[in-house]
């Protein structure tokens, strides 16, 4: 019900995201993070290329990335919208892991890099060396990366929730068509729990 905290020798923190009832994103993450100066000493690149398909293969991702930045906690993923999966990150990371669906919508815009096909998904490099967004996006012929279709769509009506979910995606990430039994039992738990509605 609560995430799982992960902690070990080759990365400072981990978690995998709990499964709960308050369907928020419907979907769980993997996030670890490791310090880079660490892994560049241990000349692991490889194995950790490995490691980030295997973990993306077995736990049947529908998309993963690894991502290069200069702080412990930030990251380029979009927060879930309510009920689903927002879309993919905004700028472009260094790996990439697409689910066979997500594949055939995002291929055709891959227009540099490296990819390996596998019957679970296809793995995505921009670069042989790590590389953060700024870098990758300074020479991709494409701004955005993808088509904007492809991203979260821009909700300028709420700080709060800055973005909503992408116009283009896989039919199986999308959120409940409204009016739909699964859109209002959302809509009802919502309406159970808001701190507007008095407890009973």
């Amino acid at each position: 019900m609560s995430p799982l905290i992960l902690t070990g020798k080759h990365f400072p923190h981990g978690t995998i995201s709990g499964w709960t009832n308050d369907l928020e994103s419907r979907y769980q993450q993997i996030a670890l993070r490791f310090d880079f100066a660490a892994w560049e000493r241990a000349g692991t690149q490889a194995s950790f290329e490995e490691f980030f398909v295997e973990v993306a293969r077995r736990s049947g991702s529908f998309f993963a990335s690894a991502e290069l930045n200069d702080t412990m906690f930030e990251t380029a993923q979009v927060p879930a919208v309510r009920g689903a999966w927002a879309g993919l990150p905004l700028q472009p990371q260094w790996l990439s892991w697409f689910s066979p669906e997500y594949a055939e919508l995002v291929a055709p815009h891959l227009s540099a890099g490296e990819t390996t096909k596998h019957v679970e998904g296809w793995f995505h490099r921009w670069t042989e060396e790590p590389a953060e967004a700024a870098e990758i996006r300074s020479w991709l012929l494409d701004d955005p990366w993808v088509p904007y279709e492809l991203l979260p769509a821009p909700n300028p009506g709420s700080t709060r929730r800055p973005h909503e979910q992408a116009f283009v995606m896989p039919e199986s990430l999308r959120a409940p068509v409204q009016g739909s039994p699964e859109w209002r039992r959302i809509e009802a738990h919502y309406s159970r729990n808001s701190p507007e509605t008095p407890s009973r």
